[in-house]
């Protein structure tokens, strides 16, 4: 059985006041499981509320609609800002303007909605608007809050599909309700089959609006006929009524931000009429989102709001600016990678020095919003089309030109932009770049200006002469023409203004002078203002031929200003990759985090990169050290690069990172140098934990800085080991930071909870911000007072005042660090030392390989030699024959010639036969012996086998070849035999004597390390070497289990320092 929410029902209208109880029930019959109860006046509001806090899955709003806003006042607005505070009310409306009834002034509906879109910006609450007959007015609104971040839905919406467009692009919902399925209502259907599904959301608008099917039988709309809504969209848009039950339940749940797991449970698994026990409240669970993973609190603390900022500033266009700030996160993996692959796709074009155009393109959604409802476009406003048509344009060929190297995706979006050439000529055609309509945009209009500039020169001709008799100058304040009410005038002496001969149309503010009309023109006067009047109509025709030529086209130049606004975004994210020296990270599936050389992005170049690895082996990691040691900034570091990625940007972090997109992040993150933390902050703490440990599951991320801080230590160490324990077994994901001993030891002893620590240099009192982890830090605090200057008999009094047993956990801790500082520099040199020995490893290869072609083509020049000297003696023993037959003929002696032919004979037999005759006896395990085409002198390890082969080790390898290709040397040579060798096969292919495994999870190590492992059994390597690296170890006890099961591996072990200690095992292989 689907389920339902009814995003905007009255239950709190008196029609309801009767059977309350009955019409929740009989909803919950029908399905419908949560219900926004909206109100419309202040007295609504309370109403509302009780029934909220009364009844299961019924949620209240507060607002006035525009028939009441005549009754809007500074205290009611002050009311609603305290209704708005309550758990249980989800929205502020309904607000709005009707401009069909106006039971309130227009200009009081104005003043209401926007005190109450005000109310949802100052809230975060969304905004529940009512709109009849009053588009343009409801959307200039809109538009100037949406800016400022405030959304909602535009609920029983009626208009037509380019009014839809415009709500939907300022990130507002549409509300459909039983208006869609009357009759007369085609162009609403057409809507509810265009509509983005995520954007949509049904409601009843009961008592009103009551669907079709059930008006004869129902007087009266309630919640339980809502599923016709969803039945009726459905079949509009060819979709299963379960899809859409699903999808707009799930839009009204993160709009509102509701919850309705049990409640939706329950109906949907039962038909009988007993209401289910009440769901979790929405509004003190989990404040207003800013997406599907973080709410707008953490989005703040985590300054992802800063980050938005920035990449709003990288975009070259108003609408790729907007799109910037409605930045928000994404948890579905596959949008995601299409996200990030996109960034990558733009930043390869701005590292290639390629120029993308946006300019000349502007936010026209304004301008055919009014082109759409049928106003005439100013001048300016076409100007502004045919620019940005131009500018589309330009960004169009830049894309999509066949010489173009743009990636698949950018060529997708930019096939989006339809091109209007057409257009952009009639409209420069017709204005001039002062947005002047051309004398020539029409013949009439051409006409009537030639015309008007004929009788504007008779008029001043007359008026000159007229000035110029000596009667009239002396009347004249100055002798000029002016225009009084479109009029040519002359300025008249007041003293004068009844001898002048004329009409009077204006006079100074001081009164001494009077503006007159000279009789003389009245005529002429006429005529121009005639003209003027049929110029005036020609300019309004031209205008209104042009804002129907934009009209009809709207919906592509829409459809191509979202193209442009999401490749400016896109584009912006690609400047801020580079400017914040960015790399693509990978996305795992499993909820596990590994981010490598991670910067916090709004640090600037003095960030200290930080590895942070949590969901392998661990899901707990407990952060200590040093106040001011960058125990919080690595808190926000992971919390913000999660946020970032799953926002589609790249990340200031190596490549090797590997980041999920967890469905919620939680984070607690207060002032740790706070020197008072008071009761207040203390439960302040607790109360956002207590949130936390009631939703994180699974797929939760949660950061919490100094757990338990705020009251006693013992109490507050013992609650943060219990808050720590719920939040491991309800399976999230958990980094936390602390001074407490006893949680260091926790981490210590828990399964599944791992130490890290911020590292910190005593003898330079700084800490070096870089996170070890596997080890607990220390606070210091001893240390620092005493080279701070604090009296040494304090500093002693204190350490006696310590615990034994602390001191000694201190002071291990100090080891331990010391110790790890040690071990890092060694493996330092050890990297050095491994790339001079891989260096070596080149060179030595380059040598056989030299060495072995000088075989081949000594071997090819002696086989080159036997056959010519076979050749040339076979043509020897042939002449010999010939010689034969012709002496046999003539009777000639033959004795010489056959004594040639058998030596010759002979001579080829004991070619063909020849084989070096080698004493291998000589050949004996420990002989000195050389082999020259290495240039080399080793010990024989191996007698000669049945194939003639022996193992000879040199200084530097293993070799295994013919005992002929030998030269033995006197026994009394004697060297000292080396300590490392590495193993190689002339006869056989190379393979390299280790494998890089690092930056591979331990699913894709396995089948690389399995090949490797036969080839190196096959190639005759004694040994090889693993690198696997430290990190959290997943990787190496992988590696390590899948090594002992192998069988040709005979035995394995940690590498030594030199060879990369922890980092790399060393695995002996079996002979073949």
């Amino acid at each position: 059985m689907p389920v339902f929410v009814d995003s905007h029902c009255h239950l709190c209208d008196r029609q309801f006041d009767k059977d309350y109880d009955d019409a929740v029930t009989r909803a919950r019959g029908a399905g419908v499981v949560g219900l926004i109860n909206v109100a419309y006046d202040l007295t609504s509001a309370k109403k509302a509320l009780g029934q909220a806090r009364s009844t299961p899955g019924v949620f209240a709003t507060a607002g006035v609609h525009p028939h009441d806003a005549k009754a809007f006042t500074p205290e009611v607005a002050e009311s609603l800002r305290g209704l708005l505070e309550k758990p249980e009310v989800v929205a502020v409306g309904e607000m709005g303007l009707d401009f069909f009834r106006n039971l309130s002034p227009r200009e009081q509906q104005t003043a209401a909605f926007a005190a109450q879109l005000e109310l949802a910006a100052e809230t975060g609450l969304p905004a529940i608007v009512h709109d009849r007959d009053a588009h343009k007015a409801v959307l200039d609104l809109l538009t100037e809050y949406a800016a400022r971040g405030v959304r909602g839905v535009v609920h029983c919406f009626t208009g037509d599909w380019p009014v839809a467009t415009h709500i939907l692009d300022l990130g507002f919902l549409l509300g459909l309700t039983g208006v869609l399925t009357y009759r007369s209502t085609t162009e609403l259907s057409e809507v509810a089959k265009r509509v983005p599904l995520d954007r949509l959301l049904i409601e009843t608008d009961c008592p009103y609006l009551t669907p079709q099917k059930h008006r004869k039988q129902w007087k009266r709309n309630e919640p339980s006929l809502l599923p016709a809504v969803a039945e009726f969209i459905a079949e509009v848009r060819g979709d299963p009524v379960e899809r859409i039950a699903e999808q707009t339940m799930q839009n009204a749940c993160d709009l509102f931000g509701i919850s309705l797991p049990e409640v939706a449970s329950v109906a949907a698994t039962r038909d009988d009429s007993t209401p289910p026990r009440r769901a979790q409240a929405r509004a003190p669970s989990l404040p207003k989102a800013k997406g599907p993973c973080v709410d707008e609190r953490t989005w703040k603390l985590l300054e992802v709001d800063r980050v938005v900022a920035a990449l709003s500033e990288r975009a070259a266009t108003e609408v790729g600016r907007e799109r910037c700030l409605r930045l928000e996160p994404n948890p579905e993996l596959a949008t995601v990678r299409e996200r990030l692959a996109e960034t990558s796709e733009a930043r390869a074009l701005l590292e290639a020095g390629r120029r993308v155009p946006f300019g000349g393109i502007r936010d026209l959604r304004t301008v055919l919003r009014d082109a759409g409802i049928g106003s005439v476009l100013a001048p300016t406003d076409l100007l502004s089309v045919a620019v940005t048509l131009g500018g589309l344009r330009g960004l169009h060929h830049a894309l999509t030109a066949p010489e173009d190297d743009a990636g698949p995706r950018l060529r997708r979006l930019a096939a989006h932009i339809v091109v209007l050439p057409a257009l952009e000529k009639e409209i420069d055609r017709c204005l001039d770049p002062d947005g002047r309509v051309r004398d020539d945009a029409s013949p009439k209009l051409s006409a009537v200006r030639r015309r008007i500039a004929s009788v504007d020169r008779e008029c001043h001709r007359k008026i000159e002469g007229l000035m110029g008799t000596s009667s009239v100058a002396k009347m004249l304040q100055e002798p000029l023409v002016t225009i009084r009410d479109d009029r040519l005038c002359v300025p008249v002496r007041a003293e004068f203004r009844s001898q002048f001969d004329g009409m009077i149309h204006d006079r100074s503010a001081s009164g001494a002078t009077f503006f007159i009309e000279p009789a003389a023109i009245v005529e002429l006067n006429n005529q121009l203002r005639q003209l003027q009047l049929e110029e005036r109509d020609e300019i309004h025709r031209i205008l209104t031929e042009l804002t129907g030529r934009v009209a009809e086209r709207r919906e592509e130049i829409g459809t191509s200003l979202r193209a442009a606004s999401v490749l400016d975004f896109i584009f912006a994210k690609a400047r801020l990759s580079l400017d914040w020296h960015c790399s693509l990270p990978q996305l795992s599936a499993q909820p596990r985090c590994d981010l490598v050389q991670a910067r916090h992005p709004l640090l600037g170049e003095g960030a200290v990169p930080i590895d942070v690895a949590l969901g392998d082996d661990f899901t707990v990691l407990l952060i200590t050290g040093p106040n001011t040691g960058g125990k919080t900034v690595a808190l926000k570091t992971v919390g913000l690069l999660t946020v970032m990625v799953a926002c589609g940007l790249h990340l200031p972090a190596h490549a090797n990172s590997t980041v999920h997109l967890f469905t919620r992040l939680f984070a607690d993150i207060g002032d740790e140098q706070s020197l008072q933390q008071s009761l207040s902050t203390f439960s302040a703490h607790l109360k956002n934990i207590v949130r936390f440990v009631r939703h994180a599951d699974g797929d939760t991320l949660v950061l919490l800085d100094e757990v338990g801080v705020g009251t006693d230590p013992d109490e507050g160490a013992a609650l943060a080991r219990a808050i720590l324990r719920r939040l491991k077994h309800n399976g999230a994901r958990v980094l936390a930071t602390t001074h407490y001993s006893d949680l260091k030891n926790f981490a210590f002893a828990e399964r599944g909870v791992e130490n890290a620590c911020v590292e910190f240099n005593p003898e330079t009192l700084k800490p070096t911000y870089r996170l070890l982890t596997g080890i607990a830090g220390s606070s210091n605090a001893l240390v620092i007072s005493q080279r701070l200057g604090l009296p040494r008999d304090v500093v002693r009094e204190a350490l006696e005042s310590m615990a034994e047993q602390k001191e000694a956990t201190a002071e291990l801790i100090r080891k331990m660090e010391a110790r790890q500082r040690e071990l890092d520099h060694a493996a330092t040199a050890a990297e050095r030392q491994h790339a001079e020995a891989e260096r070596l490893r080149v060179e030595r290869e380059r040598q056989l390989e030299e060495a072995q072609r000088h075989s081949e083509d000594t071997r090819e020049e002696a086989v080159a030699a036997a056959s010519e000297l076979l050749t040339h003696t076979r043509a020897e023993a042939e002449q010999i024959l010939r010689q034969l037959r012709q002496q046999s003929r003539e009777g000639k002696p033959t004795q010489q010639a056959m004594d040639r032919l058998k030596v010759i004979e002979q001579e080829l037999a004991e070619e063909e036969e020849r084989e070096p005759v080698l004493d291998l006896r000589q050949f004996q395990p420990g002989r000195r012996v050389r082999i020259p085409r290495l240039r080399k002198a080793g010990v024989l390890l191996t007698a000669p086998n049945d194939n003639g082969k022996v193992s000879v080790r040199t200084d530097t390898v293993t070799v295994e070849t013919l005992a002929g290709e030998l030269q033995l040397l006197p026994d009394e040579e004697k060297r000292e035999e080396p300590t490392y060798l590495t193993s190689l096969r002339l006869t056989k292919s190379r393979v390299s004597m280790e494998l890089n495994l690092i930056g591979r999870t331990v699913e894709e190590a396995i089948p690389e390390l399995d090949k490797y492992l036969d080839d190196a059994a096959v190639g005759g390597l004694p040994y090889v070497r693993l690198i696997h690296g430290k990190g959290t170890g997943a990787l190496r006890k992988g590696v390590h289990a899948f090594l002992r099961d192998h069988g040709m591996v005979e035995r394995f072990e940690l590498a030594d320092l030199k060879q990369g200690g922890d980092g790399a095992t060393v695995a002996y292989l079996a002979r073949v």
